[in-house]
């Protein structure tokens, strides 16, 4: 019959110590390289309440702002087709429009 190591000997002790210094320098390497960017103050999407990114595609509609793929999404299934957006102006590529058409027009009163 072997003899069974206990974890506080030497050979356990210094694997399992191995083991929880590299987990340490690999969360502490993880939160280096994180970016602090703050997202205080970015709208919520008005379709899956999750933030919107800063450069991510987003559609400002009078109702509030949305991930394109949110709003697209949303606008097909009511109205059946693709909404008409206007590209941002002001250098704001990342931004579109709504571009109301009548029929939407006559649909809303």
């Amino acid at each position: 019959m072997a003899p069974r190591l206990r974890s506080g000997t030497a050979i356990g002790g210094r694997h399992e110590a191995a083991e929880s210094t590299q987990e340490r320098q690999s969360a502490a390497m993880d939160d280096q390289n994180l970016s602090d960017i703050s997202m205080k103050g970015a709208p919520a999407c008005g379709r899956c309440h999750m933030l919107v990114a800063r450069f991510a595609p987003q559609v400002v509609a009078s109702s509030g702002t949305y991930h394109r793929e949110c709003f697209e999404a949303w606008y097909f299934g009511r109205y059946g087709k693709r909404p008409a957006l206007m590209a941002g102006a002001n250098g704001d590529r990342h931004r579109f429009q709504v571009r109301e058409t009548s029929e939407v027009r006559e649909r809303a009163a």
